[in-house]
């Protein structure tokens, strides 16, 4: 099924406006070589962002919770850099093929700070409590 007339003879192409075939559905694509930063299971030690340098008592979930999102109350993985598509979109995780044997691959992974300030403006307060002793009752 196509669109009968796709223009004039002269100007002599299609314009972009044409309603042409193709695909308008979701795209499978193939991420490679996506590092795992942290996996946090909820109700476990893991689910908190504290880590070795940074003892402080607060919950994954920055103020407000993630934009477009909301807060992270199940099990979790963080990824290095950027995942395509929707922020809710389901991504599929397997195995390497390949033996990974890059210096940048094979070092070990040791996170000394997770940011918890708000997504929403100009955070600056990591837990609600510091948020509250810094401005009192706002």
């Amino acid at each position: 099924r196509k669109v009968a007339c796709i223009g004039s003879w002269h100007p002599s192409r299609v314009a972009f406006t044409v309603a042409r075939s193709g695909q308008h559905g979701f795209h499978h694509r193939t991420e490679m070589n996506k590092k795992v930063y942290k996996i946090g299971k909820a109700g476990e030690a893991s689910f908190s962002a504290t880590t070795g340098t940074d003892p402080t008592e607060k919950d994954i979930n920055p103020l407000g919770g993630f934009p477009q999102y909301g807060m992270v109350k199940n099990d979790y993985i963080m990824l290095k850099g950027a995942i395509v598509g929707p922020k809710k979109r389901c991504i599929t995780l397997r195995k390497t093929l390949l033996a990974q044997t890059s210096r940048k691959a094979l070092e070990k992974i040791e996170l000394k700070f997770i940011d918890t300030a708000s997504k929403y403006g100009h955070g600056r307060y990591q837990t609600a409590e510091e948020k509250k002793k810094v401005l009192g009752r706002a």
